[in-house]
């Protein structure tokens, strides 16, 4: 019994991934889950960036954000993974969200 709840869990959570990664932007964009305003804000490179001071629980980025950020903010902690185009999406959490963020 304890196995079958193990690999129920495991296939929930395997779901659950799948589902957030189809649910990314398939375009370039940086975007950050801003929690206390429940909703996500977008940037682009050549674009002024309206979240700063927002606190957001995660951001994400493919494209010409994602270059953009891997150039000018170099010690950050990102997750590697790709969107539902193909292209490579990095995943920041908690402070270096943050940073991010308020660095734009």
């Amino acid at each position: 019994m304890y196995a079958w709840k193990t690999m129920l869990a495991a296939v929930k959570c395997s779901l659950a991934l799948a589902l957030f990664a189809l649910s990314l932007p398939a375009h370039a964009v940086l975007a950050c889950y801003i929690e206390s305003l429940g909703t996500n804000i977008e940037w682009t490179v050549g674009n002024q960036f309206h979240g700063a001071w927002s606190n957001p629980l995660y951001c994400w980025a493919s494209g010409a954000e994602l270059i953009y950020i891997q150039q000018h903010f170099s010690g950050v902690r990102m997750h590697v993974g790709s969107n539902a185009a193909g292209q490579q999406l990095v995943v920041w959490m908690g402070d270096d969200a943050d940073f991010i963020v308020n660095n734009l």
